[in-house]
């Protein structure tokens, strides 16, 4: 048994002691640990003030909302430095090799045209579909 444990047990065996009114051991540790309970349920429980719950909740919401709202332009901005990243990085391989590099990319694939096209199109879709720049997942 470690100390953790040991210290365990030792806690719920002064807090049964108090509760049945019996004294199961009578070790030291224990006995502390009797005395510090008493003390602690003894002091008084202040009173909450009037919408003490109604204020924690709203706080909670306010806090999860301003988190995920953080959080969510934060990956908008990652996306988006990617985006410009993959852009600069075609823009700058168009310029050095020319776009016959990706003329065979495309004719050796017929549905890698066909794909891109769906994904281009599906992009314009869900574009008007959200009516412009606003975020397709709301809070």
């Amino acid at each position: 048994m470690n100390v953790d444990e040991r210290e365990w047990d030792d806690q719920e065996s002064a807090l049964e002691s108090l509760r049945s009114g019996n004294s199961i051991a009578n070790e030291a540790r224990i006995n502390q640990y009797k005395i510090l309970f008493a003390a602690l349920a003894s002091q008084p429980i202040p009173a909450l003030s009037q919408g003490f719950a109604s204020r924690v909740a709203l706080l909670a919401y306010l806090r999860s909302d301003k988190a995920r709202k953080i959080e969510r332009r934060f990956e908008y901005g990652l996306t988006a430095m990617m985006l410009a990243a993959l852009a600069l990085g075609a823009s700058l391989v168009s310029i050095y090799f020319g776009t016959a590099w990706l003329r065979p990319l495309l004719s050796a694939n017929p549905w890698l045209k066909a794909s891109l096209l769906c994904v281009a199109a599906l992009a314009i879709v869900v574009r008007i579909q959200r009516g412009g720049n606003k975020p397709a997942i709301k809070g």
